[in-house]
């Protein structure tokens, strides 16, 4: 919000998105005072309002504080979202049986192996300044590509795993994967680079497919060849 007021260009595209900013951050203070369930109605309130920001500014990235309003609009999404879906499940879910899933990091230990052929669980965050990103090679889309998570928690090649994410618009992607590389930690200090795995998807929907190649038009994927 502070990005959109302290600027003066292009005020016909700035006030509308500071508008839907402005009531979004009204519903998320309402949100404080009231019981779960009136928390669940504000929270949805004010994604539905900063998913419609970030469309639209998404539209108009040539301007230099939309550009920043879109950064900080995708990451506002990637907390709310997933905080919205923990608290409807908390709703709607008496008794929850599996556990919580780790983000960037495999599903908390219960005392025993993992079973053999067992999938890990991991949650990526996305935005448009995180180190995590999608990657693609000669083809640039995802047919030779997939994503890098930046992690120290680094899986083997091969390794299967299910992983979620929220893109910022507010859509929530779930899918089969696998680890196609791995980029090892720094071994000196003359070594600056984020370690990492790239994982390829094996299940992805053609809608949630739409989704990513629409972000990928916004933030350029790594090239891995």
């Amino acid at each position: 919000m502070a990005t959109l007021q302290a600027k003066d260009e292009a005020q016909e595209t700035i006030e509308p998105l500071a508008r839907s900013v402005s009531r979004a951050v009204r519903h998320l203070f309402a949100a404080e005072t009231r019981d779960e369930a009136g928390i669940l109605d504000s929270m949805g309130r004010a994604i539905e309002l900063l998913r419609k920001a970030l469309a639209d500014a998404q539209d108009e990235t040539t301007i230099a504080a939309v550009y920043e309003a879109a950064a900080s609009l995708a990451a506002s999404l990637t907390i709310l979202h997933p905080a919205q879906q923990e608290l409807m499940r908390s709703l709607t879910e008496a008794d929850v049986d599996d556990e919580p899933v780790i983000p960037l990091g495999r599903k908390r230990s219960t005392g025993h192996e993992r079973r053999s052929g067992e999938r890990v669980e991991i949650e990526a965050v996305i935005g448009f300044h995180t180190e995590t990103n999608f990657f693609t090679g000669f083809s640039g889309d995802l047919s030779d590509g997939g994503l890098f998570i930046a992690t120290w928690d680094l899986l083997s090649v091969g390794e299967e795993l299910t992983l979620s994410f929220v893109l910022p618009e507010g859509r929530q992607i779930r899918a089969r994967a696998r680890v196609s590389w791995v980029r090892e930690p720094p071994r000196s200090s003359d070594e600056t680079h984020q370690p990492g795995m790239g994982v390829v998807f094996e299940d992805l929907g053609e809608a949630d497919k739409a989704a990513v190649m629409r972000f990928i038009r916004v933030r350029a994927p790594l090239f891995f060849g």
